[in-house]
């Protein structure tokens, strides 16, 4: 669908991050750059662990001047990790901020990347889809990443509100320039469906499954969604909008009321809260790697994993979309990742959205 860019808030309303100091003037394109010092002695510390580092050495894994180091760290000092410094036995990191910082989410990416190549964080915003959206039509690069604290309008599917109350979940979109055709858009919330679901499971260690579309449940309650939204030029694909926001360290007070029993969290299902710096550089690492595998050659081993962690095929449901509700077997996906829904009087049609109602929901 392509993305109405009347809908997107003047950036002077927007309310950055302290962390982060950024051009996001309507008439320039993004500047901000993350890889920076403050990235590489953190990428040194979090890589240590409990074992201090020796100040020259950190010096040198960091690329920087011995003599710049101590500014350096008290920079991070400033945003909220503590740090040890022990003249004899060298510098430990012992503590991280609470809440999300540019720099350490790029510590724990790779130092090349195209995801996370530049990260943008706010502390409130309507919606990081708004963001991304004027930056993407500004010619932002491919793999900008706008993440938000809290957002006032958060965005599911078919227009309806995403609760994302401040410092509890993760919420970000990811700007791509993929190439693909247009009717192959679909892919791409395929293969975030698969990177977000390997990142959680691996990190959460939770049961973890894909309801089509675009929801993941645990023990049958959602607790993730993806959006992807496209823009046009010409008829050709010039950008999509990725869209994730997981349930982090929400309780049930912070969802709505009508939300509490089909919704849920990570904490809620695990007992324990998680670091959301951690979830986010996992999920954009695997979306990195996703993303070479949107093409022809690479998409059927996507579509395999998703098959793998699906909780819609081989049951009986029904697909509510704009031409109506559709029931039959929901039997397959396509090479472009829509659903091959076998209707009830044997015509099998190809679904590329809609809202799905399974017959059960397995635990």
């Amino acid at each position: 669908m392509v993305h109405d860019l009347s809908t997107v808030e003047s950036a002077s309303s927007l309310r950055f991050s302290e962390s982060l100091t950024v051009n996001l003037g309507i008439q320039g394109p993004l500047t901000s750059s993350l890889l920076n010092s403050e990235e590489a002695l953190l990428r040194a510390l979090i890589a240590a662990g409990a074992q201090p580092v020796a100040p020259l050495d950190l010096a040198v894994r960091a690329a920087l001047d011995f003599e710049a180091l101590a500014s350096r760290l008290d920079a991070l000092e400033d945003l909220g990790f503590e740090l040890e410094r022990h003249p004899a036995f060298g510098i430990r990191l012992v503590g991280f901020p609470e809440r999300l910082i540019p720099e350490e989410i790029g510590a724990r990416l790779p130092r090349e990347r195209t995801v996370g190549r530049s990260i943008l964080i706010f502390t409130e915003t309507t919606s990081t889809h708004d963001v991304a959206a004027r930056l993407a039509a500004q010619g932002a690069k491919e793999g900008s990443v706008i993440l938000a604290e809290t957002q006032t309008a958060g965005r599911g599917r078919r227009g309806r509100v995403w609760a994302s109350p401040a410092g509890k979940g993760v919420w970000f979109t990811v700007i791509l320039r993929p190439h693909l055709p247009p009717s192959a858009a679909s892919r791409i919330t395929v293969m975030a469906g698969v990177a977000v679901a390997r990142a959680l499971r691996r990190t959460t260690g939770l049961p973890l499954h894909i309801k089509w579309p675009n929801d993941l449940l645990c023990r049958g309650r959602k607790l993730a969604g993806i959006l992807t939204e496209i823009g046009l030029e010409e008829g050709r694909l010039a950008y999509a909008l990725l869209g994730v926001g997981v349930n982090v360290n929400l309780v049930a007070d912070d969802l709505p009321e009508d939300l509490r029993g089909c919704a849920t969290s990570l904490k809620q299902e695990a007992g324990r809260a998680f670091s959301r710096a951690t979830l986010a550089a996992e999920m954009l690492g695997e979306i990195e790697q996703g993303l070479v595998r949107l093409d022809d050659t690479g998409f059927p081993a996507v579509a395999d994993e998703w098959i793998a962690l699906d909780d819609t095929l081989g049951r009986q449901v029904s697909v509510a979309g704009p031409d109506g509700r559709r029931r039959g077997l929901a039997a397959g996906l396509d090479t472009d990742g829509a659903l091959l829904l076998r209707l009830d009087e044997g015509r099998t049609e190809r679904i590329h959205g809609g809202d799905v109602e399974v017959e059960k929901i397995r635990e």
